[in-house]
């Protein structure tokens, strides 16, 4: 027997990384193709209340790149998909050691993308 989530076909986002969700104009923190932070637009499908995940009817593929919403943000930071280049970036002090989580490892100037 297959799970709940074994039987979603197409692509399921937690909404914690979903920003403004309950509106018309949801987006996500996306790795452009320029390799820079951007924000997507994305339009949303169903939504199971059970697992808190949104369907993601257009806007994203599962060849992108996501990042962990913060205020923090800001659209044109460089970012990479490499978490040690992150790890480096902080440990040898040039940006400084603000981060939070894996999820998020933040440095000043670079965002460690998320795999969707």
């Amino acid at each position: 027997m297959k799970t709940r989530e074994e039987q979603k076909a197409g692509l399921w986002l937690s909404e914690v990384y979903i920003v403004d969700a309950d509106t018309d104009q949801p987006y996500v923190w996306t790795m452009g193709k320029d390799k820079k932070l951007e924000k997507r637009s994305v339009i949303l499908g169903q939504y199971d209340e059970e697992l808190g995940e949104h369907e993601i009817a257009d806007g994203l593929t599962k060849d992108d790149y996501i990042a962990y919403p913060s205020e923090n943000l800001k659209e044109g930071m460089a970012t990479t998909k490499n978490r040690e280049e992150a790890v480096d970036l902080i440990r040898y002090g040039r940006y400084g050691s603000d981060f939070r989580t894996w999820g998020q490892m933040r440095c000043r100037q670079k965002m460690v993308m998320l795999a969707i």
